[in-house]
């Protein structure tokens, strides 16, 4: 069994003004997925996802990315800068492991 793991930005959340900034992200809210290459018996692939939010630390001037710039990419930069991906990995390959026995095919 192998899984891929994609990374979904649902949302930024911002301070319209903080530190002298304007528009500052202090929290991510995302979805992380685990899509596995076994199928359930409606022959999709099974999947798994967790939802959590991060916060972000403040930024100064110095490191300050305005809002209009800060893509998913540096988002899931940041995510996976303070997020134990090892462990949110080991969670979805559990919940795909103990569907895979079910034959159904359930996001959680």
């Amino acid at each position: 069994m192998s899984n891929t793991y994609t990374w979904n930005i649902n949302s930024k959340l911002f301070y319209p003004k903080a530190n002298g900034l304007t528009d500052v992200v202090h929290t991510i809210i995302y979805s992380y997925t685990a899509e596995s290459d076994i199928t359930g018996s409606d022959t999709t692939n099974l999947t798994s996802s967790v939802y959590g939010s991060q916060n972000i630390a403040f930024p100064s001037a110095s490191n300050f990315t305005p809002f209009n710039e800060v893509s998913d990419e540096l988002v899931v930069n940041w995510l996976t800068g303070s997020l134990d991906i090892g462990e949110l990995n080991s969670v979805l390959d559990t919940k795909i492991n103990m569907l895979t026995g079910s034959g159904v095919n359930t996001q959680d």
